[in-house]
């Protein structure tokens, strides 16, 4: 049996004995996103995907599934496989990873399913990437979504499910407003 865990890898004592639990009993983890949805790169200090993997792959977990989007990705969690111990030790960043990750969205819809059918992670994921690209070319995005992030209820049963502390009514509001009047 294998199971697919809302837990973070880097967790509190309840993910810990879950993971125990878990394996005492014969029950497979899957890791899902060892780069937090890329976040990962761009808030920590120096890190490479080798360190992530090697992390994730020394805890409690029978699989990790990397999610990568293009060649180079794919190549760079391939490197795992020929890496050096130097290259693999995670141990001098292991301390700063859940501090640079706590209310950040990784994008992994954990916070799903939303009463409204807002695709959460893909509203914040758009909003996120509008401070990098063109606002004509994000809009195009936004707007060919089903159920805008307007619709937000405000409910916060996204917020109880988000294994990264993310303020995710806040983001729908933040998100609202930026494409808010464009979108009309």
């Amino acid at each position: 049996m294998c199971v697919v865990c809302r837990y973070k890898i880097v967790g509190d004592d309840e993910s810990r004995a879950l993971y125990r639990e878990c394996a005492d009993h014969g029950v497979g983890l899957v890791a899902m996103k060892p780069y937090a949805g890329g976040q990962i790169f761009v808030k920590m200090p120096p890190i490479s995907p080798t360190q992530c993997l090697a992390y994730v792959l020394s805890q409690p977990v029978s699989t990790a599934v990397t999610g990568v989007k293009n060649v180079e990705e794919l190549r760079a969690a391939l490197h795992y496989w020929v890496a050096s111990h130097e290259e693999k030790d995670f141990g001098p960043i292991l301390d700063n990873v859940q501090r640079y990750l706590v209310g950040d969205c990784v994008y992994c819809d954990h916070c799903l399913p939303c009463p409204q059918g807002i695709n959460i992670g893909l509203v914040i994921h758009i909003a996120d990437t509008a401070q990098y690209f063109p606002m004509d070319e994000i809009m195009a995005e936004y707007l060919v979504l089903p159920v805008k992030a307007s619709e937000c209820i405000a409910c916060g049963e996204c917020m109880e499910r988000c294994p990264f502390d993310v303020d995710v009514v806040a983001r729908m509001q933040k998100a609202a407003e930026c494409f808010g009047s464009m979108a009309t």
